[in-house]
C-alpha cells in the first residue's frame, strides 16, 4: 500500500485510501477524467495510436523507474 501511494505520474491514479472489511480489500483512488480504452471504438483512428501508447510507454518508464516491474 505505501508503495501505490508514493506514486505521483499523471496517468496513475493517486491512491487516496486503503482499508481492508472482512475479506474485503478496498482502495480508494483518484478519478482522472477521460475515457478508459473500453470506450474506445474497435476501429481506433490510426492518428490517435502514437498518443495512447506514448501515454502507456510513459506510465511503464515510470513504473520501471520506481522499481515496479511486471510479469509476463
Amino acid at each position: 500500500f505505501n508503495t501505490l501511494r508514493q506514486l505521483n505520474h499523471p496517468g496513475i491514479p493517486q491512491v487516496i485510501e486503503y482499508y481492508r472489511h472482512d475479506a474485503w480489500h478496498v482502495l480508494a483512488m483518484e478519478l482522472i477524467p477521460g475515457h478508459n480504452l473500453s470506450c474506445l471504438p474497435i476501429s481506433l483512428n490510426p492518428e490517435y495510436i502514437p498518443r495512447y501508447f506514448a501515454q502507456l510507454l510513459s506510465i511503464v518508464h515510470y513504473l520501471h523507474s520506481q522499481g515496479i516491474g511486471h510479469l509476463n
